[in-house]
């Protein structure tokens, strides 16, 4: 299974001038950073279903319900993208009330398993890095 290459989304400038590009684990994380961030209706003009609607759980209390709702938001949005296989979530509020978004995705042998950590908050979507 091919993963791809796209443009990283930090949109800077390579050695050789031209725009750096992520492939393999990175695109395909870059790719669900993406979609999960994205709300649904802003990109209609382009796509009839990119993206979701993560953004309208905050101001909701922040209980175990919730979550169960997002997560099952976060399914949706995640069966969205064809190069996913299988995957784990696992999500929780921290002490300041953002969500904290674990997603293991399994792949084949030819493929690590690839860890992605998120959090959203009502400023966005933010990947942490390791």
């Amino acid at each position: 299974m091919d993963l791809g290459t796209d443009i990283g989304n930090s949109w800077s400038i390579g050695v050789n001038g031209d725009l750096n590009l992520v492939s393999d684990e990175d695109n395909i994380c870059q790719a669900i950073a993406n979609r999960l961030g994205t709300y649904q209706p802003s990109l209609a003009v382009f796509y009839t279903a990119y993206g979701g609607f993560l953004n309208s759980f905050f101001g909701r209390k922040k209980t175990q319900e919730t979550l169960d709702f997002m997560r099952i938001e976060i399914n949706n949005i995640l069966s969205q993208e064809p190069r996913l296989e299988t995957y784990n979530l696992d999500l929780s509020y921290d002490d300041e009330g953002k969500v904290h978004i674990d997603l293991r995705l399994d792949y084949n042998e030819e493929y690590e398993d690839v860890e992605l950590n998120l959090v959203l908050s009502e400023n966005g979507l933010e990947v942490i890095e390791d």
